[in-house]
């Protein structure tokens, strides 16, 4: 947590009157970094639960098919199980919203609080 200071002496005595909390130099965590993690976190979500759910490489697929034998005759035949899949197009549509969370976060630029340099800049001139 930064805090701000008053390089300005005669602003110091005012500084030790103001909370804390209130002489914070900016918000704790900024836009930018929020969506950046954000964005890293949708990524790895989308990862990890393509690995966990079958890491298919082809398009996602709502039923798998299972070979099965028959016990009587011993003819084989195949049977589908409803199954999600998901295949590459759900990862990259994931990673895709990713970047674009990343690249929305250039959008914004780092503040720093305008209210303690104007506080500061009034009490100067009084």
């Amino acid at each position: 947590m930064k805090i701000c200071t008053a390089d300005n002496p005669k602003t110091a005595l005012a500084d030790l009157a103001v909370r804390s909390e209130l002489r914070q130099c900016g918000p704790l965590v900024s836009v930018r970094r929020t969506l950046r993690i954000l964005s890293l976190l949708v990524a790895l979500a989308a990862l990890v639960a393509w690995f966990a759910l079958g890491a298919n490489r082809g398009w996602t697929r709502t039923s798998v098919a299972m070979k099965t034998t028959d016990e009587v005759t011993g003819i084989e035949g195949v049977e589908y199980q409803k199954r999600f899949v998901p295949g590459l197009e759900l990862l990259a549509v994931a990673v895709l919203g990713a970047m674009l969370l990343a690249g929305s976060s250039l959008l914004f630029r780092n503040q720093q609080s305008n209210k303690q340099s104007t506080t500061n800049e009034q009490i100067a001139k009084s």
